[in-house]
């Protein structure tokens, strides 16, 4: 079943870069801050900011854990270079797999 999830990058204490995927980013990044559901890795370096996120469109889990394994794949360099950058994301992910279009910025600042 398709359904619009979110790959996302959360700059944590000691700067240091969380990479995750949801449903719902605006629950997810509570659940980080809180500590109760968050990752372990989040509960550990403590959440200050959604530094970037995207918005696949009716997409699949498997999508989504495709974006979030190649993010995690990149050099902390690169991954600084997309956060200020979104677009770089876009463009690297639609050279290697067809998303039409689907994988936009997503600014979770006006949440």
């Amino acid at each position: 079943m398709s359904k619009d999830y979110y790959v996302y990058i959360i700059e944590c204490t000691n700067n240091r870069l969380y990479t995750g995927w949801t449903l719902d980013i605006k629950k997810r990044f509570n659940e980080h801050v809180s500590g109760k559901a968050g990752a372990k890795f989040t509960r550990s370096f403590k959440p200050k900011k959604i530094a970037a996120s995207w918005k696949i469109i009716d997409s699949t889990r498997g999508e989504a854990l495709s974006i979030e394994a190649y993010i995690k794949s990149l050099t902390r360099e690169k991954k600084l270079a997309i956060i200020n950058n979104p677009m770089l994301l876009i463009d690297q992910i639609e050279s290697l797999k067809n998303y039409n279009g689907r994988l936009t910025v997503f600014d979770s600042n006006a949440m």
